[in-house]
């Protein structure tokens, strides 16, 4: 297991429950404005046969620590 120091960094993740493992989301960064965390993720939107298995939709990311809110950004998928 990792060691991670919580008194500067934060693990989040999102999970949009079962379905095909291409499909998974993927988080693509996270800003502060120092007190808030907003976290992008997309979702692919193309597959192959080689995913065709179902699987837990999740993603985790290490970020920034805050003490605010965090908000969760599901921008277009870039392919």
């Amino acid at each position: 297991m990792p060691t991670y120091d919580f008194t500067k960094y934060t693990v989040v993740g999102l999970s949009n429950g079962i379905g095909k493992w291409c499909f998974a989301p993927r988080v693509t960064g996270a800003t502060s404005d120092g007190k808030d965390l907003v976290v992008h993720y997309f979702v692919p939107t193309t597959g192959t046969l080689a995913c065709m298995f179902n699987g837990p939709l999740i993603a985790f990311a290490l970020v920034p620590q805050v003490k605010g809110n965090v908000q969760f950004v599901q921008d277009p998928a870039p392919f």
